[in-house]
């Protein structure tokens, strides 16, 4: 390969001017994100997420993001929170959690739902049984149905008197299955009469929900309204040519989006969403993925203690859901937990808070949709924390309004951190990966010949290898050394910007 100095002075120093111009950056440049306060999320809850991130060696915001999202399953099924003003809440939470592929999304989702899972296998036998002994009923109903209505002996009134003794056909009971790991809403929909009140969309392939039918051409209005509806705690109720009128009464829906970097820009950017209002419902995070950093390590004693601790109380609150008992017409009835004086107050001070700092050039300002619900976010998050804390709680103490509010500040911050991020340029991804690729070569020097036999396969044909090199040479991150054959060199000073 050709002499660098060489090729340089004899180009008559145009390239070493080149060298000197300022790097522009090829990926998105977001900062880190602040410290997650997992001590906020109690006693329960925080050593747990800190258990889990280390037990699987994931950052501790997904891992909280798991615990929390877990927790509020249970608890909405459990108690609404009053608010101050006089109306109450749910307890559920739409969490979304950016990360990536080989971030081990799916291994922390199922270290904080393990006690979800297991309570679904052990209920199969159960519904099984459940479900033939409502097929025998059903049969003697349809069978006593017909004895009155053919008994000719009958009178109108007796006959009338007798069909109301006999009631409606018996209800199916609800199939034991309390989460799914994918959403379409019109499936949610037809599906719910025969599902628990209170149910969890919790998976960790969230492109298949932002990149799917659900988020397509019209559906993602509709999808987004539901979704809304659900969260506010409100009936949905939908009417339908086919399907005609279909009432939803007391369901409790919380969700957890696991989502891929590059696909969640243009979902959390989306200009319908967010004026619609799901965005705003959201609690994200984008930790700082640890892969490169993981040796093995063997699981800790005090680890699993306390996973095991919070796995114990996600069951016992999961066995005093009202879902267990509730009516399928009528959804959950279930008891209002209220604040105290210290945290309504505590309550107050943080909603004005928010909308004051949510006016034109304040902090808040560029989220202000999300600061919005934020003071009702943390209402949400107290009472859930105040669950696992005592789940015959019936008021929000200071404490846990304090530790609510401080993991709230933690989520706008994380808001104004991501309010910005765009959807990556699948060019500019391309040229980044072979930028990365050069810098492992020999004096971070390639040919295009080598680029297109040996380098990243996405630029391995001719024409994406020489868009990538002419990206890479308008970002000022490489120079052409040799015309022929054609050679590149990586510009050393930039190698740790390549790695953004």
């Amino acid at each position: 390969m050709p002499n660098f100095k060489e090729t340089v002075s004899a180009q008559g120093g145009q390239v070493a001017s080149l060298a000197e111009a300022s790097p522009l950056p090829l990926v998105e440049i977001i900062p880190d994100p602040l410290p997650y306060p997992v001590e906020c999320l109690g006693e329960v809850l925080g050593p747990a997420a800190a258990a889990i991130a280390a037990k699987q060696q994931v950052p501790l915001e997904m891992a909280a993001q798991s615990v929390l999202a877990a927790a509020a399953l249970v608890a909405q099924g459990l108690a609404d929170v009053l608010l101050p003003f006089g109306q109450t809440r749910p307890l559920s939470l739409f969490v979304a959690t950016l990360a990536e592929t080989g971030d081990r999304k799916t291994s922390t989702d199922t270290e904080a739902f393990k006690v979800i899972e297991q309570v679904e296998k052990d209920s199969a036998s159960d519904y099984h049984r459940q479900e033939i002994e409502w097929s025998a009923d059903c049969e003697a109903w349809r069978v006593e149905y017909q004895n009155i209505r053919n008994d000719k002996n009958l009178n109108r009134e007796i006959r009338k008197a007798q069909f109301i003794q006999l009631g409606s056909l018996p209800i199916k009971p609800p199939k034991k299955v309390y989460s799914s790991n994918e959403l379409t809403f019109e499936g949610l929909v037809q599906a719910w009469p025969e599902l628990p009140a209170s149910f969890g969309i919790f998976t960790s392939e969230g492109g298949q929900f932002t990149g799917g039918y659900s988020m397509a051409g019209d559906a993602r209005m509709r999808t987004a309204a539901g979704l809304s509806v659900l969260w506010d705690g409100k009936a949905y109720k939908r009417l339908r040519v086919k399907d005609g009128l279909t009432v939803l009464n007391g369901r409790r829906l919380s969700i957890h989006l696991m989502i891929q970097p590059d696909l969640a820009g243009e979902f959390l950017n989306d200009d319908t969403l967010r004026h619609q209002g799901l965005l705003s419902r959201l609690l994200i995070s984008y930790p700082k993925s640890l892969i490169g950093s993981r040796g093995y390590r063997d699981p800790q004693k005090e680890d699993e203690d306390n996973i095991r601790i919070y796995h114990d109380a996600l069951r016992d609150v999961f066995n005093r859901s009202a879902m267990h008992d509730a009516d399928v017409n009528i959804g959950l009835i279930l008891k209002v937990i209220s604040m105290s004086d210290e945290a309504t107050q505590l309550w107050k001070y943080f909603y004005n808070w928010a909308e004051f700092e949510s006016g034109k050039n304040k902090d808040l300002y560029a989220v202000r949709d999300i600061a919005s619900k934020s003071a009702e976010q943390v209402a949400r998050i107290a009472a859930t924390i105040s669950i696992f804390k005592d789940p015959d709680c019936s008021v929000i103490q200071k404490d846990e309004m304090l530790n609510a509010q401080h993991l709230m500040v933690w989520y706008l911050n994380e808001a104004i951190r991501l309010r910005d991020m765009h959807r990556p340029n699948p060019d500019l991804q391309k040229a980044n990966t072979l930028l990365e690729w050069i810098h492992t070569r020999p004096d971070a020097s390639a040919t295009l010949k080598e680029i297109m036999q040996i380098g990243p396969v996405k630029t391995r044909l001719k024409k994406d290898a020489e868009l990538a090199l002419t990206r890479l040479i308008a970002h000022n991150r490489i120079i052409e050394v040799a015309r022929s054959p054609r050679a590149f060199k990586a510009l050393a000073d930039l190698k740790d910007l390549a790695n953004c």
